[in-house]
């Protein structure tokens, strides 16, 4: 839905969503043509833990991130009730898709791309440091509706650390 959303707002953008799951590409992919984006993005299988070939300009993740001390209570029933757990938790400290995706993201970046990912609002901190641990600068953390720490974007410096 997040790829699908950003090449709705930008018309000349290309995209690359992936996913682990073959039945998540499926559904990403009936979601790109109902919404008119379809022929402006390709969709592939991919773990998370190894690097995804090309080049990026925007690199956006909704990675599992549920922190393990937070499972189940802090989830809405509504989401419990329709998200395999697999796409929700995140391991012991919500970190364990984020932490590998840092590790290899920057060698698939422009100088000066943009990089965003969803959290715990938990994680903020932690996330905004291994950020600039990994490269990016300019780090800023959006409040989402609820008034939580949610989203975290840097930009890449160019620079492997």
């Amino acid at each position: 839905a997040v790829i699908v959303s950003l090449l709705h707002s930008l018309p000349s953008a290309t995209g690359v969503g992936v996913d682990v799951e073959h039945e998540c590409l499926t559904l990403a992919q009936e979601n790109a043509h109902t919404h008119g984006v379809g022929d402006r993005i390709t969709f592939q299988r991919h773990d998370v833990r190894a690097p995804l070939p090309g080049i990026f300009d925007v690199v956006v993740g909704n990675l599992p991130y549920v922190p393990d001390h937070e499972w189940p209570q802090s989830i809405d029933p509504g989401v419990l009730r329709f998200t395999p757990e697999r796409a929700l938790r995140g391991g012991d400290d919500g970190l364990a898709g984020i932490r590998p995706l840092l590790a290899w993201v920057g060698q698939v970046m422009r100088h000066d791309g943009l990089l965003g990912l969803e959290h715990a609002a938990s994680c903020e901190r932690a996330v905004a440091d291994l950020m600039e641990q990994n490269g990016f600068r300019d780090i800023e953390t959006i409040i989402d509706e609820d008034g939580l720490p949610r989203v975290t974007f840097g930009v890449w410096s160019g620079e492997n650390c």
